[in-house]
């Protein structure tokens, strides 16, 4: 059945053919690779339970004596001039968030003093 179709002249591959020979090249292939050896393991889960016990034994946690240091100066990338940390130059975007988030501050703030104002006011029309 394979061979060349008369009507069109293209080759038709003959594909039980192609089939059986890749059954037995894959048959091939896996009788080719060694079998892996089965070894034993030791896992060792003694030794790191007793080492664990060990090291909690030997761990005292006790207060430094000394507090741990405090911020130090370091030399600017940039000068080399040793000074204390400058905050960082606020961006827009942070100054805007700033700014609404006042404003939501002020908002409620003031909601809340007329609630209260309100209160007062019909308390002592009664």
């Amino acid at each position: 059945s394979s061979g060349i179709n008369a009507e069109y002249g293209d080759y038709i591959p003959d594909y039980s053919l192609l089939h059986q020979q890749q059954e037995q090249e894959l048959l091939h292939r896996q009788s080719a690779k060694p079998t892996t050896a089965v070894e034993p393991f030791n896992l060792r889960t003694e030794q790191v339970a007793a080492a664990r016990a060990q090291l909690a034994q030997q761990a005292t946690f006790t207060q430094p004596s000394t507090p741990p240091p405090a911020f130090r100066a370091s030399p600017c990338l940039y000068t080399g001039v040793y000074s204390e940390a400058s905050p960082a130059k606020p961006t827009v975007s942070s100054q805007l968030r700033d700014s609404a988030t006042r404003q939501k501050l002020l908002a409620a703030k003031k909601k809340a003093q007329a609630e209260y104002e309100h209160e007062l006011t019909s308390k002592l029309k009664e």
